[in-house]
């Protein structure tokens, strides 16, 4: 059965006139549900590392999502959990993605992790956490090609039904980039 997907945007005004958008799709037992996009961004110290497009894994973080997506909601997580209100994002503290799924919303959610794939907690255990939340885990890789950073993401996709996207030169176009982004969370 093809998905379908309807797009629209709520009403109410949450804080920093952010405008809750929410899609509707059918799910795999051809169930219509409501889902809302949210980016959880890693800003952890390795995203301090320079990649092979001459930037920190933060700067290409916030190209990512400066100008994208004002609508959609941003959590950030290290060893903190934080939602994002448009400022520029720093990068430090360890990698706790458990903690971070744990504390995303209660509802249904079209999630996309952006992230070097470097968590400080077990690789399989944020795997089996991911899979606790009931819906795929969309990834957006950061980092050089081959790194083990991007074997960890690809194998999150897979194992959550999730879509994977990486980042390279070419991707920091800016209308490349929004487009990608909007392939990965909307489609």
């Amino acid at each position: 059965m093809s998905e379908q997907l309807m797009v629209f945007q709520r009403t109410e005004v949450e804080k920093d006139s952010n405008v809750n958008i929410v899609i509707q799709r059918l799910d795999k037992t051809g169930e219509l549900v409501e889902m809302t996009p949210v980016l959880l961004l890693d800003v952890s110290g390795s995203m301090n590392q320079t990649v092979a497009v001459g930037k920190t894994k933060i700067e290409v973080l916030n190209e990512v999502v400066k100008n994208n997506f004002s609508a959609i909601r941003k959590f950030a997580f290290s060893d903190r959990f934080y939602e994002v209100f448009g400022n520029e994002l720093t990068a430090d503290g360890s990698t706790g993605l458990i903690a971070a799924l744990r504390h995303l919303p209660k509802m249904k959610l079209d999630l996309c992790l952006l992230s070097d794939g470097l968590p400080t907690d077990n690789e399989n255990d944020c795997i089996e956490e991911a899979k606790k939340l009931g819906y795929p885990v969309n990834v957006m890789y950061i980092g050089d090609k081959g790194d083990s950073g991007e074997a960890f993401m690809i194998r999150l996709a897979k194992e959550t039904d999730g879509k994977i996207l990486s980042v390279d030169a070419q991707m920091l176009n800016p209308e490349k980039l929004s487009d990608n982004m909007t392939k990965l969370l909307l489609k």
